[in-house]
């Protein structure tokens, strides 16, 4: 993982212009760069390029280029709607310091408080960094539960598009015949990739059954349909 003197911001600022080039294969290796190294970026950076990532879903979903929506794709499945954060390398976290500055004190107070400080600085640093990692489950919670919006939002566009589809990928234009083609495909490519995930789980059992294995989002085109219908239909069923 990157060290936390790195200037993520000057990484993903010329990152974020390039992964949006009008030229594809500029946008897919920005994209491929993001999939194979955004598991190294320190929190909170990899949680708002996932969050950025996924405000331009459309432009990524429903691009005209398949090599463009296939490593969009990945991303969604792998790095966020499969994502197991116990599987990742260590990735450190940025914050601001737990404790605020105090004003200047002479050195035998600095000094003659020491012992009595300290319990006190260590719980209040336990306490914080729990209170972070809480609130970053709930991000990422919602961050998952935006992109199962998304990913439905797709489906309802290649079965025909609804105003609730347009509205929730932010289609200006409206749902055309030609974004309903693109629908079509990225659907199925995405059906392709959970299936893959669903393998991989069935191929890493047999080597490691002691492991728990976790539950894939959907088995098949079918299934992933049902699961949707099955649910509120506010979003992917689980």
């Amino acid at each position: 993982p990157l060290p936390l003197t790195f200037d993520f911001e000057l990484l993903l600022q010329p990152l974020r212009l390039t992964v949006r080039s009008q030229h594809f294969k500029v946008g897919a290796c920005a994209l491929i760069f993001i999939y194979n190294h955004v598991d190294k970026l320190g929190e909170p950076s990899r949680l708002e390029m996932l969050q950025w990532l996924h405000s331009r879903f459309a432009w990524f979903g429903l691009h005209w280029s398949r090599v463009v929506r296939s490593i969009f794709l990945h991303i969604v499945v792998m790095k966020v709607l499969h994502h197991d954060a116990r599987l990742s390398p260590g990735v450190p976290r940025r914050q601001t310091p737990d404790i605020p500055l105090q004003s200047s004190r002479s050195e035998s107070d600095l000094f003659g408080e020491r012992k009595d400080r300290w319990p006190t600085l260590a719980g209040t640093k336990a306490s914080s960094a729990s209170s972070l990692s809480m609130v970053r489950e709930v991000e990422y919670a919602r961050l998952v539960g935006d992109f199962q919006h998304s990913v439905h939002a797709l489906q309802q566009l290649c079965d025909g598009g609804t105003d609730a589809a347009v509205e929730a990928l932010h289609l200006e234009g409206g749902c055309t015949r030609a974004l309903r083609s693109y629908a079509g495909m990225a659907w199925e490519e995405f059906c392709a990739l959970e299936k893959k995930w669903e393998e991989l789980q069935e191929m890493l059992s047999k080597y490691h059954p002691e492991e728990e294995k976790p539950l894939p989002l959907s088995r098949s085109r079918n299934n992933s349909r049902n699961s949707m219908h099955s649910g509120n239909g506010g979003g992917m069923g689980e």
